[in-house]
């Protein structure tokens, strides 16, 4: 069956290929965040990340600031394994522990390109955007599970070798992909993984959270990464595929250090704790069991944080029953001389008792199923001045004796406790991991306690697009070059399904649209301050404009835009707004199409755009009606 064309319906493709005659109409998708490294001092520490067998894929978003000779990308430790740039520069090459080999020089040195690394056995390839680069290496096999750990954009041991650039979206799959998946992978940024490939995802950092210290590996595998100096950047200008995929979400602040083995750094008083004890939320062994002294004193482990700010503040901990049935939750607040404790029965997940020294104010509970036995405890209470002290520990039957849970224990019998977290009222109440750094800025999270999900529950191996949809965060965009098929100057549809709330300010959705004349073409807008949707038509300073109001809540619209050439038709959810004369034609313009931004880089959308598509004609009412139908199931 022969494949034809048609010259009048012109969708968008984000990173597609729109083969008909009039053009190659390829979404490039800017990334709002990537880290940025110095060049001098910055890494990301994966320290303890391992895995098995001799066959790796290693891929990876990469801006270089400049290829110096001798700068390391990715570096484990004994045996050595290294990618980076060797002696000379502006190459990419490979280290197996015995020598240095290179696949070929790097010939665009300032763009941002997606690497892939693929060994297989005693081979190793190279690819740059979903093409083979430079020569097939034959190496020594690596065998990252002796490593001793790894680093990103530094050398193992030692200040030395750093990469100075731009890295996001860094992956390690434990199998070699083909050629074809490589290029899938970069052709089709809403996969993170291959087709089938799911459970061969060990580590997967987007480097999107835009604030903190950690890394977070949205692989399930909880392998996060420990930033070192490295910062937030917005729009790289390349495909990064994170934006694509993921509605990131505000995660909250966690003021303690080291949340997961709740020892280091924390004060044990009468208790022991074993760390990595029982499997944890995370589904990985990363929780600790924490047992009672066989003397009748109280019990605890606690961790201060000094000078917090005036407000409520909520202490929270994930506890499962061992041998001993209850925990117990304190928060000392006003240096202390202010607590709150509350007991937990963790067999059904219910409130015991709980009792108060000195005046706290604003207290309260909580305790919620996590899954697997496992439940959410969470207290507050209100702050006013001085430090906060996380106190919990395990406790018997019966009631709180005094704040600090006097009782005797066994010595052998305990209870299980992982991911503790301190955190003003106002944060999000999903868990915020934390290292030897307290998280004390609100993140962007990818992943959740079940593993393999984001922190909404989505699982991360789906297509958690909407259908055609770039989930845009205020900062990234898209953006398809100037070619004539965008050049429409007669008749012309604009049309997108988008999800607009009011309170992210008014967003341009699609268009070739820059406020300075004459390169002023065609736009759909939303404006927040008069919630209407918008359509603009004309060229320079002859631009006509139709509007229909809306009531914008975080729901989807389906808004299309028409014009014949003299008449303007605005419409929302398949029904027809005012119209407006267009009082001038349009013209030819040499900018590019915007999705999420105009050209200028204001008014950036925060919320998912789905299916832009332009029509070198106006489209019907009824055809209209038949488009808002056919998406109004998936858009809602």
């Amino acid at each position: 069956m022969a494949i034809t064309f048609s010259d009048t319906n012109k969708p968008l493709n984000p990173r597609g290929n729109d083969a008909s005659p009039k053009g190659y109409n390829k979404a490039a998708i800017y990334s709002g965040k990537a880290l940025d490294f110095d060049g001098a001092n910055d890494i990301v520490d994966l320290d303890g990340f391992t895995m098995a067998g001799n066959v790796a894929t290693l891929s990876f978003y990469l801006k270089a600031d400049d290829w110096d000779a001798n700068s390391f990308i990715f570096a484990a430790g004994t045996p050595e394994i290294v990618i980076g740039s060797t002696t000379g520069g502006n190459n990419l090459s490979f280290y197996d522990s015995s020598s240095w080999q290179t696949f070929a020089a790097i010939s665009d040195t300032t763009s941002t390109n997606f690497f892939s690394i693929v060994f297989n056995g005693t081979s190793a390839i190279a690819y740059m955007n979903g093409v083979q680069f430079g020569s097939v290496l034959t190496i020594t096999p690596i065998n990252i599970s002796s490593v001793s750990g790894v680093k990103l954009m530094s050398k193992y041991t030692g200040d030395a070798f750093f990469f100075n650039g731009q890295m996001a979206g860094f992956k390690i799959f434990n199998t070699a992909l083909t050629a074809a998946q490589v290029a899938d992978l970069y052709n089709n940024p809403e996969k993170i993984v291959p087709t089938g490939l799911e459970s061969n995802l060990k580590l997967w950092l987007p480097m999107q959270e835009g604030a903190g210290t950690t890394a977070y590996d949205g692989s399930g595998n909880a392998n996060h990464g420990t930033i070192s100096g490295a910062t937030y950047v917005n729009g790289i200008g390349a495909p990064v595929a994170q934006t694509a995929v993921i509605d990131w979400n505000k995660g909250g602040e966690n003021y303690v250090k080291h949340s997961e083995n709740i020892v280091t750094g924390w004060t044990l008083q009468n208790v022991a704790a074993s760390i990595n004890s029982l499997e944890a939320p995370d589904g990985l062994t990363t929780a600790t069991k924490f047992t009672a002294s066989a003397v009748d004193v109280f019990h605890l482990n606690n961790f201060t944080y000094a000078s917090a700010s005036a407000g409520i503040w909520k202490e929270s901990v994930f506890a499962k029953a061992g041998e001993v049935d209850f925990a117990y939750l304190v928060i000392r607040v006003n240096n202390g001389s202010d607590r709150y404790g509350v007991k937990f029965d963790l067999t059904d997940g219910t409130f015991v008792d709980d009792i108060t020294t000195g005046s706290p104010t604003n207290t309260g509970y909580e305790i919620t199923d996590a899954g697997n036995g496992w439940y959410k405890c969470t207290i507050q209470a209100l702050h006013t001045s001085g430090n906060i002290t996380n106190v919990l520990g395990p406790n018997i039957a019966g009631n709180l004796v005094d704040i600090n849970g006097s009782h005797q224990g066994d010595g052998v019998s305990g209870m299980y406790m992982w991911g503790a977290s301190l955190q003003p009222s106002t944060a999000g109440d999903s868990y915020i991991r934390t290292g030897a750094t307290a998280q004390t800025s609100p993140v962007l999270l990818p992943q959740g306690l079940t593993a393999g999900r984001d922190i909404t529950g989505v699982n991360l191996f789906e297509n958690v697009r909407k259908q055609g949809a770039l989930n845009l965060d205020g900062s990234s965009f898209a953006e398809v070059h100037d070619n004539e098929s965008l050049d429409v100057t007669t008749a012309v549809t604009l049309e997108a399904w988008v999800q607009i709330d009011d309170a992210d300010g008014s967003q341009s959705i699609l268009g070739k649209w820059n406020y300075g004349a004459p390169k002023k073409e065609y736009l759909i807008y939303y404006a927040s301050s008069t919630n209407k949707f918008q359509a603009y038509f004309g060229h320079g300073s002859g631009v006509s404009v139709a509007e229909f109001p809306i009531t914008a809540t975080g729901q989807w619209f389906h808004l299309v835009a028409t014009t014949d050439g003299s008449t303007i038709t605005p419409y929302v959810n398949g029904v027809a707004g005012t119209t407006a004369a267009q009082s001038t034609p349009l013209a030819a313009s040499d900018i590019p199409l915007k999705i999420g931004t105009d050209d200028t880089g204001a008014d950036k959308t925060k919320k998912p755009i789905a299916q832009p598509r332009i029509y070198n004609r106006a489209l019907s009412a009824e055809e209209i009606q038949r488009n808002f139908d056919a998406g109004k199931n998936i858009y809602s």
